[in-house]
């Protein structure tokens, strides 16, 4: 009767087992095959068991039971694949996971297979990778007019994602991306039709993701008043593109309107009409249901 220590049994395959005496005389006997067959493996713990996207490579710890080593081994599988398995114990194993393995967020399935003789796969145990939360550092150009053409919006920032969305005041937009760093959208010129400041965010799916901070872009009015001239003895006015104030195309009337006569609430590209009688004596004049002072 011989004792088999645990040691000799965390390698499955064929084991020769010979019976020697020793001299005078004796020797070694014939040999008989003893097979060590592997355990089905099962796994209790993953460690870690998350990362964000687009992380570096690193190393899978598998926790559980019936992990062998040598030519019959244990391998560890991403999502059915195979990946480069380290035996510590018959209790632990660690895998070599690669940054393509995680460079789209989801769900994977990791599980331990041992070969034959005997073996077979573990249960599965579930990996997660999550999308960052996306940050916006800076836009690219930050501002454009009113009327001006469908033109590329380039943003940069920290956690973008193949799936992430551009979002130009809570509409997405269509959007390339270029890096985790960098993403390119398509605003159109219908976008461009009111002077306003508009809100930019990133939003990202789960698992993960999330919506960044908001970046603000600037739509400026169009720079420029209207077409003056009088028509009927009426004089035609505009609002000046360098400030809320009113000119007027006649120019005996300029002096005291240049002066500043405040508007407000006025887009600077309309253009106003002003009936006749309104440089009267009168000492207010009304526009709009606005009054100002007439300047003397």
């Amino acid at each position: 009767t011989a004792t088999i220590l645990e040691g000799d049994l965390e390698a499955a395959g064929p084991v020769t087992v010979t019976v020697f005496n020793p001299a005078p005389g004796g020797g070694a006997s014939n040999g008989v095959l003893f097979t060590v067959t592997n355990a089905a493996p099962t796994i209790s713990l993953l460690e870690p068991a998350t990362v964000v996207a687009g992380s570096q490579a690193f190393s899978l710890t598998v926790r559980g039971s019936g992990f062998s080593s040598g030519e019959f081994g244990s391998v560890v599988r991403w999502n059915g694949a195979d990946r480069q398995t380290v035996y510590v114990t018959r209790s632990r194993v660690r895998a070599t996971i690669s940054s393509n393995d995680v460079q789209t967020a989801g769900v994977y399935s990791v599980t331990v297979f041992n070969p034959t003789p005997g073996g077979g796969a573990s249960n599965g145990v579930l990996f997660t990778v999550t999308n960052p939360v996306p940050v916006i550092t800076a836009l690219a150009p930050i501002s454009k007019t009113v009327g001006d053409p469908t033109f590329t919006l380039v943003i940069t920032g920290s956690g973008f994602v193949s799936s992430s969305v551009v979002m130009w005041a809570g509409q997405s937009r269509p959007m390339t991306y270029t890096s985790s760093t960098r993403l390119e959208a398509t605003i159109y010129d219908t976008d461009l039709t009111t002077a306003r400041v508009v809100s930019i965010t990133v939003s990202s799916p789960g698992p993960g993701g999330g919506t960044s901070n908001q970046a603000s872009f600037t739509v400026s009015p169009a720079s420029g008043g209207a077409s003056l001239g009088p028509i009927g003895g009426d004089p035609w006015f505009a609002l000046d593109a360098s400030g809320p104030r009113l000119i007027v195309a006649s120019a005996e009337r300029r002096d005291w309107l240049d002066q500043g006569a405040s508007v407000s609430g006025v887009s600077r590209s309309t253009a106003l009409l002003l009936p006749s009688g309104a440089f009267s004596a009168a000492p207010r004049w009304s526009w709009l249901g606005l009054w100002h002072s007439r300047p003397d």
